[in-house]
């Protein structure tokens, strides 16, 4: 019999400035030429804000309508679904890329970062991605190829963004609970919010595991 189970917080906590723009489009068009813009932004390929026509690197974003239209149920299926991306997965996850994956280096070519900042695992110098919740994420940004002179060492194959939820965009409390065969379970619980006129908060919790 196989047991396993996963219990994981994270928290999130972003500030904004407050900025103006003159558009000349207005009404419901200007509406959703600003929301396509900011859906065409990215961030992880020259470490600023930047249009995808704009980078000069080759650039995939998995957005949350995405994830909600193709139902990935984890950040590694959702990057499964890319081209160059696979499960090299061997005693752990891991997400190999380009074919590139040496068993038991647990992901260490691939930086990954949330929110912009780099992040690793402290024993493996990767990144398991059932630490982050997918029911937490807003948006993926996946940087192929090295970004080295940028990042260091660690981005040799490529960078991958993960983008959490945040206050101002998508306020309120989420609940989610699922049962199935084999005692597995999986619960998800988050809150989001304004603090203050260029604060805003984001923290989430969730839970898994399966005796099949």
């Amino acid at each position: 019999m196989i047991t396993t189970s996963r219990t994981v917080a994270c928290a999130a906590l972003l500030a904004a400035c407050a900025s103006t723009s003159v558009s000349a489009a207005t009404g419901k068009e200007g509406d959703f030429l600003d929301l396509l813009d900011q859906e065409n932004q990215v961030f992880a390929a020259s470490r600023y804000v930047q249009t995808l026509a704009e980078t000069p690197a080759n650039v995939s974003v998995i957005s949350r309508d995405d994830i909600a239209h193709f139902g990935y149920r984890t950040i590694a299926e959702a990057l499964y679904s890319l081209p160059g991306f696979y499960n090299s997965a061997s005693q752990w996850p891991a997400v190999g890329l380009r074919g590139v994956a040496v068993p038991g280096d647990f992901g260490s070519r691939v930086l990954y970062m949330i929110n912009g900042m780099p992040i690793y695992e402290p024993t493996y110098g990767g990144f398991f991605l059932e630490y982050l919740d997918i029911a937490s994420i807003d948006r993926i940004e996946v940087v192929r190829g090295s970004g080295s002179a940028l990042y260091g060492s660690g981005a040799v194959m490529g960078i991958i963004n993960l983008i959490t939820r945040n206050g101002h965009d998508t306020p309120g409390k989420t609940a989610i609970a699922e049962a199935g065969s084999n005692n597995s379970y999986s619960a998800y619980g988050s809150m989001a919010g304004v603090v203050g006129p260029d604060l805003d908060a984001f923290a989430s919790v969730s839970s898994s595991g399966s005796k099949g």
